[in-house]
């Protein structure tokens, strides 16, 4: 399950005398030089190892790419945790530097579930994530068009930016808009990807110093990490049936206004969401009184048709059920 990562190794971790800015070029393709200095100095330089991009100055070297990609070619099929450890050795071995010692930056992990139906049918009845009673996640669907191909929920602490984002999206249609080969046996199926990304302060979220590329391949953090996955995923409202939004012929203003109610709803994550994040901001910034805020919440609730539930329909049952299947055992 584990996927891209960005991880930095320093000059002084492999030894003495190590300048990677002559050292890694002649293990990398399509080498350039990317910064200069005074007199037309090399600071900086950046080649590829297969997927993975790699950056080099004299003192820091930068890994950047899909594990999962470089070892099975795409990242639907999941690699296992003995398949990570061996293509961090596959890549100490190429570069001739020690990467398991690395310090990791950011690292994804994520898993690909098979569904039913398409992937857009899974992503309407997401709501709002309250992400660990400590904050909510910033709900973002993106639309390819008019379909909902993606949700991301951001997750923020003090107006900081986002330190870990879970990603659900459409792994099929990501590949084809990215011009990517689809593996045969996936062709026709819903591919329903769902990925938390660990994207700041990654060792002090783990309540560690630090955490090396040798880490990310342990059986304790790989377990804690599906652990969070599961977790964070369950603990997003499940609306019912999206179908239940009904949008009939615009045959008055009020029903074509209603009809843009219901799409807002939508897309901030359900009744709850909206109107905490509309009809309360309202209030609190002093535009709307107590009576008016009553009556548009009645409104919401009446027209909209649906409540958060925890399971409610087929769709969410499966979904569920998905996850619990992929955590229990992942690759």
């Amino acid at each position: 399950m584990l996927d891209t990562f960005i991880a930095r190794l320093a000059a002084a971790q492999c030894g003495s005398g190590v300048d990677f800015l002559s050292h890694i070029p002649q293990f990398v393709g399509d080498w350039r030089p990317t910064r200069w200095g005074v007199g037309g100095k090399v600071l900086q330089g950046r080649g590829h190892l297969g997927n993975i991009l790699v950056v080099a100055t004299e003192q820091r070297l930068t890994l950047a790419g899909s594990l999962n990609k470089s070892v099975k070619g795409e990242n639907i099929t999941p690699i296992t945790i003995e398949e990570a450890a061996a293509a961090v050795e596959r890549l100490s071995a190429a570069l001739c530097v020690p990467i398991e010692r690395a310090t990791v930056r950011r690292f994804d992990f994520g898993a690909c579930m098979e569904m039913r139906e398409p992937v857009e049918n899974y992503l309407q009845i997401l709501g709002r994530l309250v992400y660990k009673k400590r904050a909510e996640a910033a709900r973002v669907p993106i639309l390819t068009g008019k379909r909902l191909a993606s949700l991301r929920y951001e997750m923020q602490y003090q107006n900081k930016p986002a330190a870990v984002v879970l990603a659900i999206y459409d792994k099929i249609a990501e590949m084809k808009g990215k011009g990517e080969a689809i593996p045969e046996k996936y062709r026709g199926t819903n591919q329903l990807r769902a990925e938390i990304r660990f994207c700041k302060s990654v060792a002090s979220y783990w309540g560690m110093e630090r955490i090396t590329v040798a880490d990310l391949c342990s059986p304790t953090i790989w377990r804690a990490a599906v652990d969070i996955w599961r977790q964070t995923i369950n603990q997003i409202e499940k609306m019912n049936n999206n179908n239940e939004i009904r949008e009939g012929a615009c045959e008055s203003v009020g029903a074509f206004v209603l009809r843009f109610l219901r799409r807002s709803v939508a897309q901030c994550g359900g009744v709850d969401a909206f109107i905490e994040k509309e009809i309360k901001a309202e209030q609190k910034r002093g535009k709307m009184s107590k009576q008016v805020a009553y009556k548009c919440r009645k409104l919401t609730r009446r027209e909209c048709g649906y409540e958060p539930s925890e399971g409610g329909s087929a769709i969410a049952e499966e979904f569920n059920k998905k996850v619990e299947e992929t955590a229990e055992c992942p690759a």
